[in-house]
């Protein structure tokens, strides 16, 4: 006597079955299946269609030989966990799917996006671009890769081909834009540097920019640029503010709250 063990539920049917598989290409559109239990991912492609739900439940499938895993075609939703770490590099490519994140984070591989966080996520030729929707943290951005979000906290480098566009951008530590002959940028509707050094390299100013279109925040402590930015209000921790288009190798210090350098329209002021 054979015992088939049940690893996955249609929990919106209450129906259970001894397959992943078999789970996802029963589902339909508005249903939900459930992981029940870790399991070695087989040799059966999977296959999230579209209205479908797809969630890890904090399981997942183990990689026995990561050269011939099968296919996820993801044209639903996955939710997924830190226990879904290794699983990321074959969910990631899926054009027409989404992710969110289930447990209270998911970090893997210089990304740590937060509960509920949704991704988008596709590849054409060698650019990668990652739509997330939610707070996500960005440590040292990979080559020719496109970042778009709502609420992102930075850090390290944003190298050649890539940008990052936002509508919060939140420095966690000194960035630095683009590498010699090889621009890149980052454009937020209000981006706060909170003490720490943005940088766009001088090599790089050909073709790569740094543009706020709301406020920029300086934050406490000493900052500095080296680049040009864009910007329609730079404001102070002190409470100080100065309505700009373009500045140019500015520094801001807490106890001089000092602007300097080449403004590139009306003045360039000392603000106490």
């Amino acid at each position: 006597v054979s015992l088939r063990i049940v690893v996955a539920q249609n929990v919106t049917q209450n129906v259970n079955y001894t397959t992943l598989s078999g789970a996802l290409d029963a589902a339909v559109s508005g249903e939900t299946v459930k992981l029940l239990a870790t399991i070695p991912f087989g040799s059966n492609a999977l296959n999230v269609g579209t209205g479908v739900t797809l969630d890890f439940n904090g399981k997942t499938l183990t990689v026995a030989d990561p050269s011939n895993v099968p296919t996820i075609t993801n044209s639903g939703t996955i939710v997924v966990y830190q226990e879904n770490v290794g699983l990321i590099p074959y969910l990631l490519w899926n054009v027409g799917g989404s992710y969110k994140v289930g447990s209270s984070s998911v970090s893997c591989d210089g990304y740590t996006a937060y509960k509920d966080v949704e991704l988008t996520a596709s590849k054409n030729g060698g650019i990668q671009k990652l739509v997330f929707n939610g707070k996500v943290e960005i440590k040292n951005l990979k080559q020719n890769t496109v970042i778009e979000g709502t609420d992102i906290e930075l850090e390290g480098k944003v190298p050649a081909g890539s940008s990052v566009t936002c509508s919060s951008l939140t420095l966690i530590g000194d960035v630095t834009v683009g590498e010699e002959n090889k621009p890149a940028y980052i454009k937020a509707d209000g981006m706060n540097l909170n003490g720490h050094k943005l940088i766009l390299a001088s090599e790089a100013q050909n073709g790569g920019y740094i543009e706020t279109k709301t406020d920029l925040t300086i934050g406490t402590g000493v900052a500095s640029t080296e680049t040009y930015i864009r910007v329609v209000k730079l404001a102070g921790a002190d409470g100080w503010s100065i309505y700009q288009t373009h500045i140019h190798n500015f520094t801001y210090s807490k106890e001089g709250a000092v602007i300097t350098g080449t403004c590139y329209k009306e003045y360039c002021p000392l603000v106490n």
